[in-house]
């Protein structure tokens, strides 16, 4: 029997990561993560609103979108194309099968990055812990980087997608 390489999303992401965000998006988001973190040593962003029993909601939103962007990236191609993905090996690959991780890699990221930060949302307000402000402070600035980091991952899947279909198109 054939093991099914594709049931484990980190090796999906592993192996699909030069697909998962352009390079001008990373460093949007290295941008964003600098702005709060620069904020946040000079003391110029106040976290008194901050509430993250709030952001449950857009996180389960932002799951939504990402299996509603993958459905349609799905019915972009025809199962025979998704098959020929399945079976290409390029130059660089270590095996076959490669450009489709590459396809679906950065759609699993996505989806990680927001069941992560849901889970973080579902549970951190029922934990009664108490740590320093300075501590609060660096765990509230990286949970609104990544959230920061679904939201361009969601962008990213959506320009992916156009693109795949405008060159569908063009094939056609």
């Amino acid at each position: 029997m054939k093991k099914n390489f594709y049931n484990n999303p980190l090796k999906i992401i592993w192996y699909g990561k030069k697909a998962l965000l352009p390079n001008y998006l990373w460093i949007i988001w290295i941008i964003i993560v600098s702005f709060f973190s620069i904020g946040l040593y000079y003391k110029n962003i106040d976290f008194s609103s901050f509430d993250i029993h709030k952001y449950l909601s857009p996180t389960i939103t932002g799951l939504s979108f990402t299996l509603a962007l993958f459905v349609a990236q799905r019915n972009i191609f025809d199962m025979e194309e998704l098959k020929q993905f399945a079976k290409y090996k390029g130059k660089n690959d270590p095996f076959k099968g490669v450009a489709l991780l590459e396809l679906f890699a950065p759609f699993i990221f996505t989806a990680g990055v927001f069941l992560v930060l849901g889970i973080a949302s579902l549970i951190t307000p029922y934990i009664s812990i108490s740590v320093d402000s300075c501590i609060s402070a660096f765990l509230k600035v990286l949970y609104i980087s990544v959230f920061s980091l679904g939201i361009i991952s969601l962008f990213n899947l959506l320009n992916m997608m156009f693109n795949d279909l405008y060159h569908k198109a063009h094939r056609s």
